[in-house]
């Protein structure tokens, strides 16, 4: 899941950038107002499969060290080249790529991974952008829990990056935009997260559930903090970022 925002919702209506959504209890109890592409250039395959990356490790799933590393600016080079790659296979079957979770935000320490969040108009049918990711070397993950997305990864070897495909409109996909852009635009609550997630990363590095567990309740102080400051600003998701 999208780090922070993207670790659960559920429950009741919300309305965000005009359209009718799922609203997580936790949030405010009001109503806000407010075709594939051609194939890919062999050497775009190479973004997921090939290329290895320091950081890799191939039984990644089976390793999976929390580590909270210093924000590193080549995050917004790599989601560009990826993104770059995702957006000719897809064409305008994705509606918005975007750049999502902690590496997204300037300056936030974070787990170096790149979430990237694929908005489509209906997630059926799966094969309509299964298909290409898989050319470029994605694998899905069939066994998500999430019923409200399909989920995907790098090759084992590549660089580690996860791959949300949302509907376009839907909760859980504008959740991490208001989240990220919430981020974005209040430095001292991402230096407090940075803290929590340091902290939390401390205690539980190894255990990946207890991290989310130990840090979940600030991310939910975020999402209500972000909730009333998208009310007071009237916030919308800006352009796509591929």
């Amino acid at each position: 899941m999208v780090e922070g925002a993207d670790e659960q919702h559920a429950g009741h209506e919300l309305r965000l950038d005009g359209a009718v959504v799922l609203e997580n209890p936790m949030l405010s109890k009001r109503n806000a107002r407010s075709t594939p592409g051609p194939l890919p250039d062999p050497a775009s395959s190479l973004i997921f499969s090939a290329r290895r990356w320091p950081d890799s490790v191939d039984n990644q799933d089976m390793v999976d060290l929390i580590e909270i590393v210093d924000y590193d600016p080549v995050w917004q080079t790599e989601f560009a080249a990826i993104g770059t790659a995702l957006r000719g296979v897809l064409g305008d079957g994705a509606l918005r790529v975007d750049h999502i979770g902690s590496t997204s935000v300037p300056g936030l320490a974070a787990k170096s991974v790149i979430d990237i969040q694929i908005s489509v108009r209906s997630l059926e049918p799966l094969d309509a952008y299964k298909a290409p990711l898989e050319r470029l070397g994605l694998e899905y993950r069939a066994d998500n829990p999430e019923l409200t997305k399909r989920y995907f990864r790098e090759a084992p070897g590549s660089r580690r990056t996860h791959i949300h495909v949302r509907e376009l409109g839907s909760f859980s996909q504008q959740l991490p935009l208001l989240f990220r852009d919430y981020l974005r635009a209040h430095p001292a609550t991402a230096a407090e997260f940075a803290r929590s997630k340091r902290r939390c990363a401390r205690q539980f590095r190894d255990d990946r559930q207890q991290y989310v567990s130990a840090k979940e309740p600030f991310v939910w102080e975020i999402v209500r903090r972000a909730d009333t400051w998208a009310q007071s600003v009237g916030w919308r998701p800006g352009p796509s970022d591929a």
